[in-house]
C-alpha cells in the first residue's frame, strides 16, 4: 500500500517538476530573445548615427562587422524599395535578390522596426534578424545574427 502511494507520489511529482521546468525554459528563452532583439537594435541606432550615407557604404559595413567582432554578424543596408546597398558578407549586389518581401523589412517600413527568425542560404544558418529605418533618409538598416 505504502509502496503504491510513493510510486504515485514519485510519478505526480516527476510530472510537475517536467511541466514546470519546460514552462520555465519557455519563458527564459522569450526573455532572451526580447533582450537580445532590443541589444541588436540598439546596435543598428548607434550604426545608424555612425553611417555617413555619402561615402562607401561597403567599407562602413565591413567596419562595423569588424566592430561587432563576430564572423556570422551580417550588416545590410538597403533602400525603400529592398534593393541591398551594401552588405557585409557579399560584394556583388547585381545578383541579390530584392528583400522588400522579407517580414523584418516589410515591418520596419511599417512601423519603423522589424524582426524575424528564418533560415538563411547566405549564411546557411537560421539567423535572427532585425532592421530600422534609418533617421538620415530613406534607408533601412538591418543586422542579422545565429
Amino acid at each position: 500500500m505504502k509502496r503504491a502511494i510513493f510510486k504515485k507520489f514519485i510519478i505526480i511529482l516527476s510530472l510537475v517538476l517536467f511541466l514546470s521546468g519546460s514552462i520555465f525554459s519557455m519563458a527564459i528563452s522569450d526573455i532572451m530573445l526580447d533582450k537580445t532583439r532590443n541589444n541588436l537594435l540598439y546596435t543598428l541606432r548607434m550604426a545608424d548615427f555612425s553611417i555617413d550615407y555619402k561615402k562607401n557604404l561597403k567599407e562602413q559595413v565591413d567596419s562595423l562587422k569588424a566592430i561587432e567582432n563576430e564572423e556570422a554578424t551580417r550588416f545590410t543596408i538597403l533602400d525603400f524599395e529592398g534593393n541591398v546597398l551594401a552588405d557585409s558578407n557579399l560584394t556583388d549586389y547585381t545578383k541579390v535578390e530584392n528583400h522588400s518581401g522579407r517580414e523584418e523589412i516589410e515591418e520596419a517600413l511599417k512601423t519603423g522596426e522589424g524582426y524575424a527568425k528564418r533560415y538563411s542560404d547566405t549564411m546557411r544558418m537560421p539567423m535572427l534578424y532585425v532592421s530600422c529605418l534609418s533617421g538620415k533618409g530613406d534607408y533601412i538598416l538591418r543586422i542579422a545574427v545565429p
